[in-house]
């Protein structure tokens, strides 16, 4: 162990000198740990490095370390893979083969993009964590506590990358203004380049149909602008149909919802069923309108993120064969509609607002 140095989280830039790219890991300084019982480990020091080293390749940038450190870079343990803005628009296709291909990277670490340079996003200074790789690793596994962001693997993106037609995503992360790491949005790739964003409200549109969308708060606006309702998202299914109808291509999507009321701040009384129901419908339309714009803004990018080209696949195989290689064509044109069915199981233990009314 004291021969290694493990790397917690890795950034990846362009370098200053042209054609070159600029490695930057964050590894734990194990000086600054102290032993169990010992009484350090106080202060305000976080027991971590950044070290940044350039080269031609991933791979010789990362042999330079051997050069000045006295451990060799040890990855085993690493979180997060965060690629900077301007490399990831320029293309990530020869900066991940490396990852790929060795054996001490684990497929299940997180591929992400920042909000700027990757070097950046690891002097951020995560309050409850010691280093940054896990601070996002800890926020991308309960990611189902809002559904506004999504967790994309090694394994997730290299299968998105090497697909004819899905395209590849990831959460995009950046540093706040008190230094604090946050995810916000997804980075939407055409091939190996990102091209565009999501918002947040987008990328839960996508969650919808991927299956994913397994909690969350969804707020309804009632007609009153200084009223609102939360209700909380505990389970959603998904279907996906694909369907040939007078030579177009038509996908339908099913969504089944069930949720809980969180939260009124409202006097109106939703014990009846008739009330209940209007909650239902209203909480549809939410889902309904996030998954619309989400659709809306893949087909604006050209970029078949829901994988509904590997629906058609498995449904029309032979007709899949002759539109595969034209999908960028067809994709633009796709008719899409969207059924949601939502259903609030519970209201906690208040039955009626407290509000006077």
């Amino acid at each position: 162990m004291e021969t290694l140095a493990f790397v917690t989280t890795i950034g990846i830039d362009k370098a200053e000198e042209p054609g070159k790219v600029e490695l930057t890991l964050q590894t734990v300084d194990t000086t600054k740990i102290s032993p169990p019982g010992s009484g350090g480990g106080g202060g305000d020091d976080k027991p971590v490095l950044n070290l940044k080293k350039t080269g031609n390749t991933v791979f010789e940038a990362i042999r330079k370390f051997n050069y000045e450190s006295s451990r060799r870079p040890f990855f085993p343990h690493s979180q997060a893979l965060i690629y900077g803005e301007e490399i990831a628009r320029e293309g990530v296709g020869k900066y991940i083969d490396f990852f790929e291909r060795d054996p001490e990277i684990r497929r299940n670490i997180y591929v992400l993009v920042a909000k700027g340079e990757a070097s950046k996003i690891l002097e951020g200074q995560p309050p409850l964590e010691y280093t940054v790789g896990v601070s996002i690793n800890r926020v991308l596994d309960k990611y189902s506590t809002t559904s506004q962001i999504i967790p994309i693997t090694l394994h997730d993106f290299l299968g998105r990358l090497l697909s004819k037609t899905t395209a590849p995503v990831a959460p995009i992360v950046l540093v706040n203004k008190e230094k604090n790491i946050t995810l916000a949005g997804t980075a939407v790739f055409k091939e190996d380049k990102m091209i565009g964003e999501l918002t947040p409200r987008e990328t839960r549109g996508l969650l919808w149909v991927l299956n994913k969308a397994k909690g969350g708060i969804i707020t309804l606006e009632l007609p009153n602008p200084n009223e609102k309702i939360s209700i909380e998202v505990i389970n959603s299914q998904c279907k996906i149909i694909p369907e040939i109808k007078d030579n177009k291509l038509k996908i339908t999507v099913e969504i089944r919802e069930e949720g809980n009321l969180g939260e009124q701040n409202t006097p109106e009384d939703f014990s009846n069923e008739k009330s209940w129901d209007s909650l239902n419908k209203l909480t549809a339309g939410v889902i309904r309108s996030e998954v619309l714009a989400a659709f809306k803004k893949a087909q604006e990018f050209n970029a078949d993120i829901f994988g509904f080209g590997e629906a058609f696949h498995r449904k029309y195989p032979a007709v899949w064969r002759e539109i595969e290689d034209d999908w960028d064509n067809y994709f633009p044109f796709l008719e899409l509609t969207v059924k949601v069915e939502s259903t609030i199981r519970e209201s906690g233990l208040a039955i009626k607002s407290a509000m006077p009314k």
